[in-house]
C-alpha cells in the first residue's frame, strides 16, 4: 500500500495546512521547525502569537500535538542555504551540538525523525559535500541509537537523471550513509526551462522514479512531487512561486487549460503565464509513480494547495 507525506511551511502562504491534513489521510507530516541561520547556528522556528502569518505552523506544543493526532509518522524538517551550511561546518562545536539538539527534540516530542533539506546544490564544493555526508552519517547513527529515523531531500535536474550537472552530488553515494529515506524533489523543472514550462512533466517524473528505484529500492525512495504553481513571463526566468489558491484568485482562471504533458493547468494573461497543480495533476502523477513501483510519495506543500482526490 502506498503512503503519502506532506511538507508544512511555518507560515505564509501555508497557514491553512491543518485544514488539509485534518481532512485527508496523510501518513507522514513534515513540519519545518528548524533552520540553519546564515551565521551557521541552528534555530528553532517557534509560533509567535503576534506574528501568526509567518509562524502559524511553526513549533508549539499545540502544533506538535495536532500533527501527531493527524499522522502516523512525523519528520521535522531542518532547512539551510549555502551560506548557513558553510558557516555551520566551520564552527567546531556546531555539528555535535546540533545533533544532540535534534535527537533530543524528536525524542522529547515523540516524533519519528529528522529530514535534512540543505539546498543550493550547484554551489557546493567538494569540501561542502564531504562535510554534508559526514553530518548525515553522524546524525543517522545518533538517531538510530534512539530508535529514530533520518530522511534527506535531494536535487533533480533536466535531462538524463544518471548524469548529474552538480559535480558534488551523486545519489549512489548515499546508499551507505545510513539514511532511512531519500526524497528527491522531482519538481521545479521550470527553473531549467523557463516561464511556461511545467513544474513536473510526466515523462521526467517517470524517468526519475525508475532511475532512483534502481539505487535505493522502494523502501527508501520517497518521490517528491509538486502541489504548487508559479507565474513568470513566457520564456523568461522571473519565476514567482504561487499556491493554487493564489492562482485561482486571478480573474480568468476558468479559462486555464490542462497541459497534456504534465496534467498541470496553464493560464496565459498577456505575456505572463500561470502554471498550477491541482488534484487532477496530483492524481495523474501518483498513477505514474505507482506504476513504476514507488511506495512513498511526498507533496510540496500543504496549505493553499490541493491534495489527492482520495
Amino acid at each position: 500500500m502506498e503512503k503519502y507525506q506532506g511538507w508544512i511551511y511555518p507560515g505564509f502562504p501555508a497557514q491553512n495546512s491543518p485544514t488539509t491534513y485534518r481532512q485527508n489521510k496523510i501518513d507522514v507530516l513534515k513540519p519545518e521547525y528548524f533552520t540553519i541561520t546564515d551565521s551557521g547556528i541552528l534555530s528553532l522556528i517557534q509560533y509567535v502569537a503576534t506574528n501568526p502569518s509567518e509562524t502559524s505552523n511553526a513549533y508549539s506544543i499545540q502544533n506538535v500535538a495536532d500533527i501527531k493526532a493527524n499522522s502516523s509518522e512525523q519528520y521535522v524538517t531542518v532547512s539551510s542555504g549555502i551560506t548557513g551550511m558553510r558557516n555551520f561546518f566551520q564552527i567546531s562545536s556546531s555539528q555535535k551540538n546540533t545533533i544532540n539538539i535534534l535527537v533530543s527534540f524528536v525524542v522529547d516530542n515523540g516524533l519519528t525523525g529528522i529530514e535534512i533539506d540543505f539546498e543550493n546544490f550547484g554551489q557546493w564544493t567538494s569540501t561542502d559535500y564531504a562535510n554534508y555526508k559526514n553530518l548525515l552519517i553522524a546524525l543517522s547513527k545518533a538517531l538510530h541509537a534512539k530508535g529514530k529515523k533520518l530522511s534527506v531531500c535531494g536535487p533533480t535536474w533536466s535531462g538524463d537523471p544518471s548524469i548529474s550537472p552538480f559535480p558534488n552530488w551523486n545519489y549512489a553515494d548515499f546508499v551507505s550513509l545510513g539514511i532511512d529515506q531519500m526524497c528527491p524533489m522531482i519538481y521545479d523543472n521550470q527553473y531549467d526551462v523557463g516561464g511556461g514550462a511545467p513544474v513536473c512533466p510526466f515523462a521526467w517524473l517517470e524517468s526519475w522514479a525508475k532511475y532512483l528505484l534502481t539505487i535505493f529500492g522502494p523502501e527508501v525512495l520517497v518521490a517528491g512531487i509538486p502541489a504548487y504553481g508559479y507565474t513568470a513571463t513566457s520564456g523568461k526566468w522571473d519565476i514567482k512561486i504561487l499556491t493554487l489558491d493564489q492562482v485561482k484568485a486571478l480573474n480568468g482562471y476558468s479559462s486555464a487549460t490542462r497541459d497534456p504533458a504534465s496534467g498541470e493547468m496553464i493560464l496565459n494573461v498577456g505575456n505572463k503565464v500561470f502554471v498550477s497543480s491541482d488534484s487532477t495533476s496530483l492524481d495523474l502523477k501518483r498513477q505514474i509513480l505507482i506504476k513504476c513501483g514507488v511506495k512513498y510519495v511526498s507533496v510540496w506543500h500543504l496549505g493553499g494547495n490541493d491534495w489527492f482526490t482520495s
